[in-house]
C-alpha cells in the first residue's frame, strides 16, 4: 500500500475536474497530514520517494512484453533508457502541476511508437519501487489527452498493469449480489485480506443497506485498526446513517491509535449538512494535539456557536501555538465567516478584524492569506484589510502581500 503521498493523493488537485474519490488511508509510520487522496480503483503501495526506480536485484527491472517482436537487447538498451528517462522526468514534476509540453510530446511519441514501448513504460510505472509521483503524473497525462479516443485506449492499457486489477474485477463482479459480497467479506481473515477488499468497494455498493450494515459493524468492532479506518471513511463518503456517531466515538476514544483518531476526524469533513457544535467541541477538547488540526476542519459546518468561534479565534491569534493548528483554524475561520449569515457573521467578522489589526505584520499576513475569500466577502474583515493598506509601511510585509495576493488586492480596492 502506498502512503498519503500516493498516486491517488497526488491526483486530487490536478484531476479535480475528473472527480474526487475515496481517501484510502494506507498503513504508514507517520500520522497522515496530507489532503485526502483520490481513490482510483487500485490499492496504493508503500514506497520511498528516494528509492531507485527499479530494484537493485534486477538492474533491468522490467521484462519484455510477452508478445514483444523487438529483440530483448534492444528493449533493454535504447528503449529502456528512454523509458527510465521519462519516469525520472515524471517524478520531478511538483504536486498538482501540469505535465510540461515537452514531456507530453515525448511521452506521446514513445507510447505510440510501438506496443512494446508503451507496455514497457506502463509496466515500469506500476513497478512497486517507482515513486508514486511518477505514476500519478503519467495517469494525469493520459487522462488529459486532447484526443479522447487515444486517451481512453491508453488508459485501458495502462490499467491492465495495475497489480490490483484482478481484485478490482472480482469485486465488481460480486457487486450485483450484495448478500454474497457481504458473506465473502465476513469470511475473509481480519487484517490485510479484508482491508484489501474493502478499499475496492464502490459508492453504489456502500449505499446498499446490507453492505452499509456490515461497514458500520466493521468500523466499530473489527480487530484491525486500518480496516476500521477504511470502513468509517466509506460510510462517510455515502453519508450512511449513524456515521457521525461512529466517527465521533472513534475520534474521542483514547484507546484508539493516533492514526485512527486522526482518520476519524478527517472523515467527519466528508459529511454533508450541519454538524452538531457540541459534538465538534467535545472532539476538539478530548483530542490530543496531533488530532486537533483535523478536528477544526469540520468547524465551518457547525451552526452559530460561541464556543466554536472562541476556539478558532484563540488558535488563529496564538503565534506561540503549533503552526499547523493555527493555519487550520484560520482556514476554518475563513470558511465560517463566509457561511454564517446576519449578526453571527458580523460579530465573528469584528472579532477577526480586531486580531488582524493588532497582530504583528508577519502574523497579519499569514492570517489574511489563510482566511481565503472571507477577506473579500466579510465586510468587517474587508474593512480591516483596507485599513492596513492605508496604514502599513510602504514596502513592508503587509503591503507586499496586498499587492501580490489577488483576494487581498480586491479587498483593499486596488
Amino acid at each position: 500500500m502506498r502512503n498519503a503521498t500516493s498516486r491517488g493523493g497526488l491526483l486530487v488537485g490536478a484531476l479535480a475536474t475528473v472527480g474526487v474519490g475515496l481517501w484510502l488511508l494506507a498503513p504508514a509510520a507517520a500520522a497522515p497530514q496530507a489532503s485526502p487522496p483520490k481513490n482510483r480503483d487500485a490499492a496504493p503501495r508503500v514506497h520511498g520517494e528516494g528509492a531507485p526506480i527499479h530494484p537493485a536485484s534486477d538492474p533491468g527491472g522490467i521484462p519484455a512484453s510477452p508478445d514483444s517482436s523487438a529483440p530483448a537487447a534492444t528493449l533493454r538498451a535504447d528503449t529502456m533508457a528512454r523509458a527510465r528517462d521519462l519516469i525520472a522526468r515524471l517524478r520531478q514534476i511538483p504536486d498538482n502541476f501540469a505535465v510540461p509540453a515537452d514531456l507530453r510530446a515525448d511521452l506521446l511519441s514513445f507510447m505510440t511508437a510501438s506496443t512494446d514501448s508503451r507496455d514497457l513504460l506502463f509496466r515500469m510505472a506500476w513497478n512497486p519501487a517507482t515513486p508514486a509521483r511518477a505514476l500519478a503524473n503519467l495517469e494525469l497525462f493520459l487522462r488529459t489527452l486532447p484526443d479522447r479516443t487515444l486517451g481512453e485506449a491508453l488508459i485501458a492499457a495502462f490499467e491492465t498493469f495495475d497489480p490490483e486489477n484482478a481484485v478490482r474485477t472480482e469485486m465488481a463482479a460480486k457487486a450485483g449480489d450484495t448478500a454474497l459480497l457481504v458473506a465473502d467479506l465476513r469470511a475473509l481473515p481480519a487484517g490485510k485480506d479484508r482491508h484489501g477488499r474493502l478499499i475496492h468497494l464502490t459508492k453504489d455498493a456502500c449505499r446498499d443497506p446490507a453492505v452499509a450494515d456490515f461497514l458500520r459493524e466493521t468500523a466499530t468492532d473489527d480487530p484491525d485498526a486500518e480496516t476500521r479506518i477504511v470502513a468509517g471513511y466509506l460510510l462517510a463518503s455515502v453519508d450512511a446513517a449513524g456515521t457521525r456517531e461512529i466517527l465521533v466515538a472513534a475520534a474521542t476514544d483514547p484507546g484508539r491509535t493516533l492514526r485512527e483518531r486522526q482518520s476519524a476526524a478527517h472523515s467527519m469533513t466528508l459529511l454533508p449538512g450541519q454538524a452538531p457544535a457540541a459534538d465538534l467541541v467535545r472532539m476538539y477538547e478530548e483530542a490530543p494535539d496531533e488530532v486537533r488540526p483535523l478536528v477544526v476542519q469540520s468547524f465551518p459546518s457547525a451552526g452559530p456557536s460561541d464556543r466554536i468561534d472562541a476556539i478558532l479565534l484563540e488558535n488563529a491569534a496564538s503565534v506561540a501555538g503549533p503552526r499547523n493548528l493555527r493555519n487550520s483554524s484560520t482556514g476554518a475561520l475563513g470558511l465560517r465567516l463566509v457561511r454564517l449569515k446576519g449578526d453571527a457573521a458580523r460579530v465573528l467578522g469584528e472579532r477577526t478584524a480586531e486580531i488582524v489589526r493588532n497582530a504583528s505584520p508577519e502574523a497579519s499576513v499569514e492570517m489574511l492569506k489563510h482566511l481565503g475569500l472571507a477577506v473579500v466577502e466579510n465586510a468587517e474583515v474587508r474593512d480591516a484589510v483596507r485599513d492596513l493598506s492605508r496604514t502599513a509601511p510602504s514596502g513592508g510585509a503587509v503591503q507586499v502581500a496586498i499587492a501580490t495576493n489577488p483576494a487581498l488586492k480586491m479587498a483593499a480596492g486596488l
